[in-house]
Formats: C-alpha cells, sequence, structure tokens
C-alpha cells in the first residue's frame, strides 16, 4: 500500500520529499522499495560523493571501482553523471612524511613528459576499457583508453601510469561542467592530468563553486617546474582553502585564480606547508599582498591565512 501511494504521488511533489530527506541510510531504504523510486532517489543519493582513500594517495581503483554506477532508468548512460560534490579523503592525512605518491611511483619524472610504448598502452587500454565495461555501461568512443592516452600525449600532460590512471579515468565518467565542488584532502600533490595546464577539472569541470585543496609540502616535487598548477580556468569561485600552499609557482597560481573569482569570491581560507623548509618571508609577504588586494577586500566575506604556527595573520 505505501508503495503504491508513493508511486502514484506526481514526479513534482516526490522530487520534493526527497530533496528533505537528508538520510543517505533512508535514501537507500526509499530506493530499494521500487523501481520507481530508485529513478526519483538516486541523483540525490549520489549527489556528493566521498572517497576514502584506502592508501592514503592518489585514488587507486580499489577505492574507485564500487562507485561506478549504471541507472539504466534514469536515462543515463552512467550512475556518476549525478555527481555534483566530489570529496577525495583519507584517514592517514596527519602522517605527511613521504607520503605523496610521487615518492612511491615506478617511474619519477626527470622533466620530461611521458612517453608510452606499446606495452604501457595495452595495459591501459584494458585497464579503461575492461573493468568498467565489466560493471557497467562502456565509455564513450572518445574516452577509450587509446583515446584518452592520445589526448594526454598530444597536450603533452605529464601523466604517470602507474599512478595517476585510476583517477583520471574516473573523472572522464563524471558528466562535464556538472561539479559544483572538489575537495582534495589526501595531503599529497594533485596530478597534472587533474589541475595542471590541461588537465581534467579546468578543461572539463571549470564551473567548480567551491575548491578545496590539502597538498603535500613534503614532497621534493611540489612548487617546482614539474609540478605548476594551472587554476586560471576557474570563474565562477566562491569558496577556495588551500593547505599546504607553499612555492612561488603554488602562490602564483592562487594569484591567477584570484584575479579571475574576486568578483564572485566570498570565503578564502590559507594555510602555507609545513614541509621540509618553512615558507620563505618573501614568499609570506607575496601571499598577505595578495590577499589583502582591494579588489579581493572589496567582494570577499572572510579571508583567512594561517602561519605554521596556526597564529593568524594580521589581515
Amino acid at each position: 500500500m505505501k508503495q503504491t501511494a508513493l508511486s502514484t504521488l506526481p514526479p513534482e511533489i516526490l522530487e520534493v520529499v526527497v530533496k528533505h530527506i537528508s538520510s543517505l541510510r533512508e535514501l537507500n531504504s526509499l530506493a530499494r522499495v521500487s523501481k520507481y523510486l530508485y529513478t526519483k532517489t538516486l541523483p540525490f543519493l549520489y549527489e556528493s560523493l566521498s572517497i576514502e582513500c584506502v592508501e592514503g594517495l592518489c585514488p587507486r581503483v580499489q577505492d574507485l571501482q564500487k562507485y561506478y554506477l549504471t541507472a539504466p532508468h534514469c536515462g543515463v548512460e552512467d550512475g556518476l553523471h549525478f555527481v555534483k560534490h566530489l570529496t577525495l579523503t583519507t584517514k592517514d592525512y596527519k602522517d605527511l612524511t613521504g607520503r605523496c605518491y610521487h615518492n612511491r611511483a615506478h617511474d619519477l619524472f626527470t622533466g620530461d613528459y611521458l612517453q608510452f610504448d606499446d606495452h604501457e598502452r595495452q595495459t591501459a587500454e584494458f585497464h579503461l576499457d575492461g573493468i568498467p565495461r565489466s560493471l557497467g555501461t562502456p565509455f564513450p568512443a572518445e574516452n577509450t583508453g587509446a583515446g584518452l592516452l592520445k589526448l594526454y600525449n598530444d597536450q603533452n600532460i605529464e601523466l604517470d601510469i602507474s599512478q595517476e590512471w585510476d583517477f583520471v579515468l574516473f573523472c572522464h565518467r563524471l558528466r562535464p561542467s556538472a561539479l559544483k565542488s572538489f575537495s582534495w584532502d589526501l595531503g599529497t600533490c594533485v596530478p597534472l592530468a587533474i589541475l595542471g595546464v590541461g588537465g581534467y577539472l579546468g578543461t572539463y569541470q571549470e564551473k567548480l563553486e567551491r575548491l578545496s585543496l590539502s597538498t603535500d609540502g613534503e614532497c621534493d616535487r611540489a612548487g617546482t617546474k614539474c609540478q605548476s598548477y594551472d587554476l586560471s580556468k576557474f570563474t565562477n569561485l566562491t569558496e577556495v582553502s588551500w593547505v599546504g600552499i607553499q612555492s612561488t609557482q603554488e602562490i602564483t597560481a592562487l594569484q591567477n585564480l584570484l584575479e579571475k573569482n574576486a568578483h564572485g569570491l566570498r570565503t578564502l581560507s590559507l594555510k602555507p606547508g609545513t614541509g621540509k623548509l618553512p615558507m620563505a618571508g618573501e614568499e609570506m609577504m607575496r601571499l598577505k599582498e595578495i590577499v589583502t588586494a582591494e579588489t579581493l577586500q572589496n567582494s570577499s566575506r572572510h579571508l583567512s591565512v594561517l602561519a605554521d604556527s596556526d597564529s593568524s595573520l594580521s589581515l
């Protein structure tokens, strides 16, 4: 009787009811009642996705594979199309020393871009096309293993197939321009294939409204030209948080971001990295000058810069 009553509700009313259910457990239970309710609840169940990375490094297939969803009743090829808020986290966040995946990669880069040999291409094509196909619908043709490898190679985007590939594949299953927030709370470098020049977020998720980064001040590559972020493509940000900002290159990336988003930015929270070397006084002063710029002060409601000792700088 309950199922029949719910199933006869107009879609608009049912959607309002579902929106007011905050418990994921209750949403999940409701989704199991019928195909109709499954159709209406699935977009809300997976609107916010929080992925815990077991190794505390760059997300690997064991962290991601359970989120490959199929939703044929909802009229979409992939359930991941519903994701609007993506958070990556780990229980090992406090243990930063030597944690960045760059320190554990099979191939450390020296500045040269990675070129894939035939064996690596075959491995990547299986990894991309084989695993997700076994879990659900196949990728679009342009997102096949060979297609993505060619895309990154053609754009000279650095990609470590042994460490970053799983997460790159995952991201390309999200709906373009759908993410409203992205949080990298792993305490490691963000892959350049995700946040570098021509990376996934700036190319496919440029409409982000909230960006939160916790990066690794202990990594030897952090802040070098080999690990240079590009944040200039985002123009709709209202909230920005960066724990671990450290180098001149990172401050420049932040400055480019603030220039593009000063008009709408409402919250800015920065904490310099506590890596092998504390942030130099010159860089700290530059960071303060950027945050206290008149254009930013006139548009932002809350600004916060914390020193290494967690004491607030006077703004």
